[in-house]
């Protein structure tokens, strides 16, 4: 568990780097990790 924890913090963290980089393109890339999140399901 503590490691599936932590794997979801980073990805987490990498998102919000992500966003902050690419504000003009915010929408873009929500729904380009939702999408990776329900294809990686």
């Amino acid at each position: 568990m503590g490691c599936s924890l932590e794997k979801k913090e980073f990805e987490l963290a990498y998102f919000v780097a992500i966003s902050k980089l690419l504000k003009p393109y915010r929408d873009l890339v929500v729904l380009l990790f939702t999408l990776d999140i329900c294809i990686k399901k």
